[in-house]
């Protein structure tokens, strides 16, 4: 993400534990406590996040302030810690990126410093060998889209 200084290299970890309210029986998000989290390598502002598996995630991309990166950590739930992740296809900041089987996610769009800066192209990460390969093309250059899994034959929407 950004902070005041820039692009950050750190993250927040919350707490859900603490928000279910059980006199009341209800969640409270006022209840929710942030902590430090592991730091990354390397800043990523505007890097994309999803989950492998049950005890994995990846970030990938987002830009250092200066240029867009290629590069992917993937945060490890058991240590708590970062690690490197597979090289993208390109670098790319501001994508969407979602799991759309057990063994595939798809990062889609961005901004990767073509002509037009936004990105119409998508990348898949075949979890199976944890590389990308270049993905079908969406009908627009977009950037800072959301994705989510919404049905069994259309996967994503940004």
């Amino acid at each position: 993400g950004f902070g005041r200084d820039g692009c950050c290299a750190t993250s927040e970890v919350a707490d859900f534990s603490t928000a279910f309210c059980e006199d009341a029986g209800h969640f409270d998000v006022e209840r929710v406590v942030f902590a430090p989290g592991p730091p990354l390598a390397q800043r990523r502002g505007g890097c994309a996040v999803a989950r492998l598996d049950a005890g994995r995630a990846l970030v990938a991309g987002g830009s250092d302030g200066l240029s867009r990166q290629r590069s992917t950590e993937v945060l490890s739930f058991t240590s708590m810690s970062f690690g490197p992740g597979p090289e993208m296809v390109r670098p790319r900041s501001g994508a969407a990126l979602v799991k759309f089987d057990a063994s595939k996610l798809i990062l889609a769009g961005g901004l990767d410093g073509s002509a037009t800066g936004y990105s119409d192209t998508t990348e898949v990460l075949e979890l199976q060998n944890m590389t990308f390969v270049r993905g079908p093309r969406m009908t627009l250059r977009r950037a800072y889209g959301a994705a989510t899994l919404y049905n069994s034959s259309q996967k994503i929407g940004t």
